[in-house]
Order: structure tokens, then C-alpha cells, then sequence
């Protein structure tokens, strides 16, 4: 997840092995869901989100590929 911190904006990359669609879901800092969205399989991922006008502050990313998850804290500046 790059750029971090960012102004609302950041790229997702990753490399994907498996042919599950990968989900992708922001939170603010409270557990609240910002942005849930789901996208086709690639074997090399690479997506732009705009979090749209966002308050600066902290968030969670929560990045899903078939059985393999994980989360990143970002900064929205």
C-alpha cells in the first residue's frame, strides 16, 4: 500500500496466486467501514482507491485474497 501517508489517495500491489477476487475494505480508526469493494483476480494486483474527501487521520486496510489476509494502518493527511 503505497504512497503512506497519502492525501486520500494510495495504490494497492500485490502478487496473487490464487483465482479468489480480492476485497479490499477501509476503517476509520472507530471500526466504521469507509469502502468496501471487490475486484477481479490478477496474478499482479495493482488498484488506485480514492477514499473520496476524507478526514485526516488514521485508517485501516484490510486486503483479502482468497485465504490470505491482511491489514495496514494508512495515514490520511
Amino acid at each position: 500500500i503505497y504512497p503512506n501517508p497519502n492525501k486520500g489517495e494510495f495504490t494497492v500491489s500485490l502478487s496473487s496466486s490464487s483465482n479468489k477476487d480480492i476485497n479490499v475494505e477501509v476503517y476509520d480508526i472507530r471500526g466504521r467501514s469507509i469502502l468496501n469493494n471487490t475486484y477481479n483476480s490478477t496474478s499482479n494486483f495493482n488498484q488506485a482507491i480514492n477514499l473520496n474527501n476524507v478526514q485526516s487521520g488514521m485508517y485501516l486496510v484490510k486486503v483479502t485474497d482468497g485465504e490470505r489476509q491482511t491489514i495496514k494502518k494508512i495515514v490520511v493527511e
